[in-house]
């Protein structure tokens, strides 16, 4: 997700530019926070940045004197310390805790204080059932040869909640397929408690024979969702014949006492995960 913030930038200086009188190389910097806290016993980390304008190709600024610290609705407060280049990460393993709400405390060197919205940590359903299918086409490289592509097919049990979000990343050979157009998003509003279980089939995904499929499922919240899909609809039509018309990507970060922008995001999710080996 980190590669996808030029992308931001870009989308909110072409909806700036609604204004003739703009100066593209005379954009105000904005603080960048991205991060997420999982319910995995693992180092949690949140990385924080200054946007570029888009004329300067100086390289990317880095925030390295804030203090970060997650905060719970239990009590339980957890410091970040900065390491290299804007990234800041829990001391020791930490694992959010199903049921509890958290938000992120940013304090900037100059006394401002940014904050998130408070995120509700869940439980994300199992992937105990995954599987692949397959396709035939002409190969690319000899059309006297006729390849299989094969695609994972995976169900997962909805808790019967009322809304419910998730997100899928896919792994190939242990390599995430990372670019905006992989941000699988799904929510149970059309069928929940009306379907044992959801069935979902990513035939946008190629893999081939012997190659490893490795799924990982996340349950988020509305906001998180809602932020992934905003982030994927600007990035993605982009110079497209869809093209939507750029806007600011609304996060879930604030200034304490300012109207000023922060750009990025910071949520919680649920983690599960499995994989598979393409083998006949």
């Amino acid at each position: 997700m980190r590669n996808l913030y030029c992308y931001i930038v870009l989308v909110l200086l072409l909806w700036s530019c609604q204004d003739n009188n703009l100066e593209l190389d005379d954009q105000e910097q904005q603080v960048v926070i991205e991060g997420w806290l999982s319910d995995l016993d693992t180092i949690q980390f949140i990385k924080i940045s200054l946007s570029q304008n888009f004329l300067d190709n100086s390289g990317k600024s880095y925030i390295e004197d804030a203090g970060v610290k997650i905060r719970s609705s239990n009590g339980v407060t957890i410091d970040l310390i900065h390491s290299s280049n804007g990234l800041y990460s829990t001391q020791s393993t930490y694992s959010g805790q199903e049921g509890i709400n958290y938000f992120l405390e940013v304090r900037l060197s100059d006394g401002r204080i940014i904050q998130s919205s408070t995120q509700k940590m869940a439980s994300a359903p199992s992937l105990d059932t995954i599987n692949f299918e397959y396709y035939e086409r002409e190969s690319a490289t000899n059309e006297n040869i006729i390849e299989q592509v094969f695609y994972p097919i995976t169900q997962i049990n909805d808790n019967g909640e009322e809304e419910n979000y998730y997100r899928f990343k896919v792994y190939k050979n242990d390599t995430l397929f990372k670019e905006s157009e992989n941000i699988l998003l799904i929510n149970d509003k059309f069928f929940n408690g009306n379907s044992p279980f959801i069935e979902n089939e990513f035939t946008s995904f190629e893999f081939f024979e012997s190659d490893s499929i490795g799924l990982e499922l996340q349950e988020i919240t509305s906001t998180g969702y809602n932020y992934l899909r905003n982030l994927k609809n600007q990035t993605t039509s982009l110079g497209s014949t869809s093209f939507i018309t750029p806007g600011p990507i609304n996060g879930n970060m604030f200034y304490l006492n300012s109207d000023e922008k922060v750009l990025g995001y910071w949520g919680t999710c649920s983690i599960q995960t499995n994989g598979i080996k393409i083998i006949q």
